[in-house]
């Protein structure tokens, strides 16, 4: 409880369902302070108590396969346990959840984009089962690659490397990071991802970020994919 603004929180631990008595007494600041109670019924629901591994979000990229992002784990109940993916109620392409052991993982083909996942669990209790979720997100990034970095001449214009993504469903953009954009003789064509220096440029090496961002957001996701490339930029 927040002894400042009567706030009460917090997550019931495993085999805690029942109903509590609870009582919150407030003391105001008067020299003769002045108090008031309030009781009332605390209820934690019965159910399966509900846990990830590792810690969420949880990130994959497109292209590659992450077969166990995460196992979602109930207790409680009556061992054994089915699990199923109950929202999104569309699944994207090699989003599942294995139904016995609730390992989730993404497939290859999972399109980029950030997915807003709830694991429900229903235990072997006869007639009424028991059931418990919970609710994650995995993150896929688009697929952003690179073609080998050219070294260019102080004082001359030139292309340093073409940027490009996969696992977008819609058109991507490509901005150069905060930094590099500083300098004002790199330039990024938003559209085509080619990178290139101007006459102004200097010579040394840099460190570049381009970041790609999907212009549209895939089915049933929460927020479009995005997806980063850092490469090292010659001048001589």
């Amino acid at each position: 409880m927040n002894a400042a603004t009567g706030a009460i929180s917090g997550t019931p631990a495993a085999n805690t369902a029942g109903s509590y008595v609870v009582t919150v007494t407030a003391t105001d600041s008067a020299n003769v302070p002045v108090k008031g109670s309030a009781t009332f019924t605390l209820i934690v629901a019965g159910g399966l108590f509900m846990t990830s591994s590792g810690s969420a979000p949880y990130h994959a990229t497109f292209g590659t396969a992450s077969a166990a992002q995460t196992a979602a784990l109930a207790t409680g109940g009556t061992y054994p346990y089915t699990y199923a993916i109950t929202s999104p109620a569309s699944l994207p392409a090699g989003l599942t959840v294995n139904p016995t052991s609730g390992v989730v993982g993404t497939s290859a083909l999972t399109p980029a984009g950030t997915y807003h996942v709830t694991v429900t669990a229903t235990d072997s209790t006869s007639g009424t089962p028991l059931t418990g979720s919970i609710t994650f997100d995995i993150v896929v990034a688009l697929q952003v690659s690179r073609t080998n970095p050219v070294a260019v001449t102080a004082g001359s214009a030139g292309t340093i490397t073409t940027v490009s993504a996969t696992g977008n469903t819609g058109t991507v953009t490509y901005a150069l990071d905060a930094a590099t954009a500083a300098l004002g003789w790199v330039t990024l064509n938003s559209s085509t991802g080619v990178v290139a220096v101007t006459t102004g440029s200097v010579s040394g090496t840099k460190s570049i970020t381009v970041t790609a961002t999907d212009g549209t957001t895939p089915a049933n996701a929460t927020a479009a994919g995005t997806g980063s490339v850092t490469f090292t930029m010659t001048i001589n």
